[in-house]
Order: C-alpha cells, then structure tokens, then sequence
C-alpha cells in the first residue's frame, strides 16, 4: 500500500456527513423506540425490529426502481423531509401509529441507502471507489460509536421526545446536504427506456460474482447479527462482564472499523479487491471463531478487533466490485436487492437467536456462526476468484 495523493471530490466528503449525521440520529430513535415498547413484552420488541426489516425487504424493488428513475439529489432530499416528519409524529405515536411510523422510516431507509451507494461511483473514477468508500465507512464508523453513547445519555437524562426531534433535524440537515452536492446522478426514466422494478434480482441472477456476493453477505449479515446477540451472554454469564464489558466490546468493534476505514482513505493497495474481500471474510470468520472460545475478557475484546478488521474490509472492498459488475442504469435496483438480502440476515440472526439461546450455550451458538461464515466462503470464493477481473492500481496494470 502506498499513500494516495489524488484527492477525492468534496461530493465525497458530503455523503459521508450525510450518512454519519443521519446514522446518529437512526442510533437514538432505535435506542427511544425500545424503551418505548420494552414493557410491551418481547413481542413488542421483535414486532419493532420486523416492522422495520420487512419493509426494507418487501420494499427493495419499488425502492431500487424510484432509485434509478429519479435525480439522486432531489429524490433523497424528499425522502428526507418525509422521514423528518416521521421522527416528529413519533414524539405522541403509541401501539399501532408507532409501528406504523417505523414502517414509513423503514420504507425512507430502504430508499436513501441504495440511492447513496449507486451515487458514490458517479461521483469518483473506478480506481479511487475503495477510498470514497472508505471514507463514508469511517464516518459510519463515528456513527456507530458516538450514536449508541449519545442515544442512552439522551434517552436516560432528557427522554425520548427529545431523540425524536434530533432524529428529526438529522433528516432535515441531510436534505440541506443535498442542496450542497454538485454532482448529480441523472434521472433515468426518460420516454425511451422502461424501468423494470425486478431488473435488480434479474441482474444478480445472472452474474455469478454478484450472485456469489449475495450469498457470502447474507451469512455473514446473519451470523453477525447472532454474535451481536448471543455476545450478551457470552460476556456476562460466562465470561463475568457486565454492561461495561459488554460496551468496550462494542467499542472496540467501531473503533477498529473507524481506523480502517481511515487508513484504506488514505493508501492506495495494490492487490486485486477480490483478494482483499475473501481475506477480510477469513479474518471475520476466525475472529468469530476466536471470540467463541475467548477463556477471557481480554481475548474477547482482541476477537472484536479481529472482527471489526474483517468486516470494514468487507464494507469498503465489496462495494467496487459491485460496481465493476453492475451497470450504471440498474446499479440503484442491485443495492437495493443486496441490501434487502443482508438485511433479511439479520432478521434471520434474531429468530436463531431466540431459538438457539434457549438450547445451546453461547459459545455453540457463536461458533456455529463462525463455521458457516467459513462454509459461506468455502462456497462463494472461488466463484469471486474465477469471475472476477482484478482491478489493479494504474500503475501496476500499465506495467504489463
């Protein structure tokens, strides 16, 4: 790896603001919502989670067709302002009306992520997209870490009309980003093409490398959401931690995903992203493992490390290989379908969770998640290594 001296457009620069204020206000209103519905019972808690997810899921096509038929800016900034309206109906919203709001936030959510992840590309050549990205990963990365602390200060010592409202001016200041960005990724449906809403599962279909990215994401995006729930126990019935322990795991995870991220912003790699994405797989898949048979603490925190590298070198090098095989028309529809599957995962990971947890102890449940990582890229890595054109430095390609 060698330091980049291009520098990437301020476009870049203003997504990733976007996504970490944005990310910061989704971590306050989760943490609001479920102390909300706790004393509802677990049902009410998992019918929070199911509102959310299967609107993102069911939603992906028509979200990934409004994706590629409209402006990027102008579609995100109405988006945006609906959702801000959502956060501020919330402040009352109780039993129905609640879960029908995080419906409509859901619904913005599955459009805004795909929207911002097809604009990247319009926004930097091929050979800068792990940097853009990686940049938006280190904002994200903030996100997650100041997020989580700040949602539980608010909720605890101001309550929960208050997260709502900053949720809300999240949304609002997102909308005022847009204004900002130069760049803009052109509507598509013009009176000559038909915009197909299910272009996006017909273009995974048909590619064995996206095909073998959808299958390695979602089970990874699953066993990922178990260990996340299954650490719980891990940390304080087995290992003696108690919510403190079980916060600096958390931390570690973030912190580690914040530096990398910014290092990856920083230094061109040489190596093929191919390459880089099934060796980050390996990496996550045996910090699982490692965490799963963690005697202590210490080897705990040093297993979220682990992960933490493996999972940021997945976000940040999967996302041009996704590009490289997808076309600019459709590329909006294909991350929306991508995100539904992984997003379905983690539903998934709730319900094994739950099911699991009551048969078998945590570290069988963590370690059954590490093999099937292993076996979810035992399956898809040669596939990604045989379809799959490396995408070189400049450099390097103009070497040969």
């Amino acid at each position: 790896m060698k330091k980049s001296k291009t520098k990437l457009p301020r476009d870049v620069y203003r997504v990733a603001t976007a996504r970490l204020i944005s990310e910061i206000g989704d971590e306050m209103v989760f943490i609001a919502l479920l102390f909300r519905v706790k004393d509802s019972g677990t049902w009410a808690v998992a019918a929070l989670f199911a509102c959310g997810a299967l609107s993102r899921v069911l939603l992906s096509p028509v979200a990934g067709y409004l994706v590629d038929k409209f402006p990027t800016r102008s579609l995100i900034r109405v988006v945006a302002i609906v959702m801000a309206g959502a956060s501020v109906a919330l402040i009352p919203a109780r039993g129905p009306a609640l879960y029908a709001l995080v419906v409509v936030l859901g619904i913005g959510q599955a459009i805004v992520m795909p929207a911002w992840a097809a604009y990247v590309p319009v926004l930097v050549e091929k050979e800068l997209l792990p940097q853009a990205y990686a940049v938006i990963q280190t904002y994200r990365s903030i996100a997650i870490v100041a997020g989580a602390g700040l949602g539980g200060f608010i909720v605890g010592i101001i309550g929960s009309t208050a997260a709502f409202l900053i949720d809300a001016s999240t949304f609002l200041a997102v909308a005022a980003i847009t204004i900002g960005l130069v760049t803009e990724r052109a509507a598509r449906g013009d009176s000559t093409e038909k915009i197909k809403a299910m272009a996006g599962f017909s273009a995974i279909r048909k590619s064995q490398v996206l095909m073998a990215l959808v299958i390695m994401l979602t089970v990874f995006n699953t066993c990922i959401g178990v260990v996340e729930v299954s650490g719980v126990f891990l940390i304080a019935d087995i290992l003696g931690g108690g919510p403190v322990a079980f916060g600096i795991m958390s931390l570690l995870f973030g912190l580690t995903m914040l530096i990398v991220g910014r290092l990856v912003s920083k230094y061109k790699t040489e190596r093929s992203h191919t390459s880089i994405v099934i060796a980050a797989a390996v990496c996550a898949s045996l910090g699982v493992l490692v965490y799963a048979a963690s005697p202590n603490l210490w080897v705990a925190g040093l297993a979220n490390v682990v992960i933490g590298i493996g999972m940021a070198g997945l976000n940040i090098f999967v996302m041009p290989i996704i590009v490289e095989h997808s076309n600019q028309e459709e590329r909006g529809r294909v991350h929306a379908v991508m995100g539904a599957f992984t997003t379905a995962g983690f539903g998934i990971a709730l319900a094994i969770s739950s099911v699991a947890g009551g048969v078998f102890s945590a570290r069988t449940v963590i370690a059954s998640g590490g093999v099937a990582c292993l076996a979810s890229l035992v399956f898809s890595g040669p596939r990604l290594k045989r379809n799959v054109a490396s995408v070189l430095h400049p450099a390097k390609r103009d070497m040969k």
